[in-house]
Order: structure tokens, then sequence, then C-alpha cells
């Protein structure tokens, strides 16, 4: 379609328009071991074995830090 006399098309999410995922720590999905204090991504070599999963932003909120080898998101 084209925008047509200069109407407004309104608010647009940027990443509905660039086709980007939603950052969003609610849904983002990040692993912990039982006696760890980083947070890590799926695959990282650190949580191969008994690793927990959590939201990125239950391991923020509960102190954990994010993984220097593996580089999960921070916000």
């Amino acid at each position: 379609g084209t925008i047509e006399h200069g109407e407004p098309l309104g608010y647009i999410s940027r990443s509905l328009l660039h086709n980007e995922p939603a950052d969003d720590a609610q849904t983002i999905m990040v692993y912990v071991t039982r006696s760890g204090r980083k947070y890590h991504r799926k695959d990282c070599r650190y949580v191969r074995h008994a690793r927990f999963s959590l939201t990125l932003a239950e391991a923020m909120e509960q102190g954990f830090e994010p993984c220097r080898v593996c580089k999960p998101p921070k916000k």
C-alpha cells in the first residue's frame, strides 16, 4: 500500500518494522546451575549438565550475572 494525503500511520514498533524479535526479559530463557552465580545460554559448555531454566528477568532479580564465555543477553 501507499500513504495518501500525508496521513500518519500511528505507532509501529521498531521490532515489527525491522522484523526483529522482541527483546523481552520476561520471555527470554537463560540457564543456571545449582551452585553457580552466572546465567548462561542453553548451549554454553558450563551448563551442559544439571541446568535449570528461568527467565532473564528472574535471573537478574536473583542476582545472577551473565557468563563471560557464552555472553547471554543482559536486558
